[in-house]
């Protein structure tokens, strides 16, 4: 059975047509609980997800939680992104 990619923007279009999409820290949430039954194979990061919305970090954090506290299944990859480039420095 393939699992799911999910990508986690605010902006931005996945860059496959398959990968399912989450906005902000919400629908990140709401995608984690549909698709607890089999996780998602990749996981593709925003850090700024816009004003109020959480951030990508605080979503990897949530999931981090949820793979060792309730035996969610880990993702294969993971991936960070973001537009922000003073944050490189």
């Amino acid at each position: 059975m393939t699992r799911p990619k999910l990508f986690l923007d605010d902006t931005r279009q996945p860059p496959e047509v398959d990968i399912l999409l989450a906005k902000d820290a919400a629908e990140f949430d709401e995608m984690l609980e549909t698709h607890k039954a089999t996780g998602f194979s990749e996981i593709y990061f925003d850090h700024d997800l816009g004003y109020r919305a959480g951030n990508g970090h605080e979503c990897l954090e949530h999931l981090i939680e949820r793979c060792e506290l309730e035996g969610y299944p880990h993702p294969d990859i993971i991936y960070v992104h973001t537009m922000n480039r003073e944050e490189w420095h």
